[in-house]
C-alpha cells in the first residue's frame, strides 16, 4: 500500500510540474517588428541580414510597389533591446521604413490571450 502512494505522489508531482511549465511555455511573449522596403531586392537583403543576425522572418508581402517583413524574435523587454536595434540597423541600411508604430516593434503574447 505504501508504494501505490509514494507511486501515486511521484504521478501527482510529475502533472503538476508539467502543468507549471507548459503555463509558463505557453504564457511568454515575443517580439514583432515590421519593416516595410522599397523593393524585393531590399526586402530579400533585410531578410538575409536579419538571419544573419540571429533574427527570425516571417515572409515578404506585398503593398503595393512596397515589400514587407515580419521581424520575430523571443527577446521582450531589456533583453530584446540588442534585437530591436539590430531590426532598425537593417531597415535603414535598406531604405525601409518602420511598419508599427514607435520603434517598429511590438511585444505580442505567443497564444493570443
Amino acid at each position: 500500500m505504501r508504494h501505490i502512494v509514494i507511486g501515486a505522489l511521484i504521478v501527482l508531482a510529475l502533472v503538476v510540474t508539467l502543468g507549471i511549465a507548459f503555463s509558463v511555455w505557453a504564457n511568454r511573449e515575443y517580439t514583432e517588428c515590421y519593416g516595410i522596403f522599397p523593393s524585393a531586392q531590399a526586402a530579400g537583403r533585410a531578410e538575409t541580414a536579419a538571419g544573419s543576425a540571429g533574427l527570425g522572418t516571417r515572409g515578404l508581402d506585398r503593398e503595393g510597389a512596397e515589400v514587407a517583413v515580419t521581424f520575430e524574435f523571443d527577446e521582450t523587454g531589456d533583453d530584446g533591446r540588442q534585437a530591436r536595434q539590430t531590426f532598425r540597423e537593417i531597415v535603414e541600411r535598406e531604405g525601409g521604413r518602420l511598419g508599427h508604430p514607435g520603434d517598429g516593434c511590438l511585444e505580442l503574447p505567443r497564444f493570443g490571450q
